[in-house]
């Protein structure tokens, strides 16, 4: 099994879904096979 590697969030910058407006996402760890976390933010 691969490690998950998470990111730090100071670093990174949230990401608009066009798809859903005013609510944005921001990777908290790479991805691994299994999947992965990210968190939501709803404006």
């Amino acid at each position: 099994m691969s490690e998950q590697k998470f990111i730090n969030t100071n670093t990174q910058s949230w990401q608009d879904l066009e798809q859903f407006p005013g609510t944005q996402i921001l990777p908290l760890a790479e991805p691994v096979p299994q999947g992965s976390i990210h968190r939501l933010r709803m404006k």
